[in-house]
């Protein structure tokens, strides 16, 4: 009887294994959307280079706490609530509340960043790149998490 006990027992471990953690193509673990810092690194397939004259870098945060969102434009903080759906990797963003500092040299990067978060349609996670798509499929916007420099 223990001969059959322990095979079955095995088994039921290696299956609850494999299905504990979501993975990523590179068979990491999946990082979550919330309580991540995300950098911009590119917008609208141009890569995103800090200069001298930003204020800040471009950020964005989720949190699960009533949906919110918060970042910086790399000129304004800014932030809203957003609604996602992880089996579907649906994605959508309220309208943004920002504050209103003038950056001359960074108001286009500012303005485009935040036309990619209304055209956010869904996301994508692969290692640790987090990517925002239009509903065509079109990358939008592409952040690397990073530690949290505040």
């Amino acid at each position: 009887m223990l001969k059959l006990i322990t095979p079955i027992i095995l088994l039921s471990l290696a299956f609850a294994a494999c299905r504990s953690t979501s993975h990523t193509a590179n068979n990491g673990p999946q990082m979550a959307l919330p309580d991540q810092y995300w950098k911009l690194i590119s917008l609208n397939g141009e890569t995103v280079n800090p200069n001298e004259n930003q204020r800040s870098e471009a950020y964005i945060t989720f949190s699960d706490e009533g949906n919110q969102v918060m970042g910086n434009s790399s000129c304004n903080n800014f932030s809203g609530t957003y609604e996602h759906n992880r089996e579907e990797s649906s994605l959508s963003f309220s309208p943004m509340m920002a504050t209103k500092m003038a950056c001359i040299d960074q108001m286009e990067l500012e303005r485009k960043f935040f036309q990619a978060l209304q055209k956010t349609h869904s996301y994508s996670i692969e290692g640790d790149i987090l990517t925002l798509s239009h509903e065509n499929g079109e990358a939008l916007a592409k952040f690397k998490a990073a530690a949290d420099p505040r």
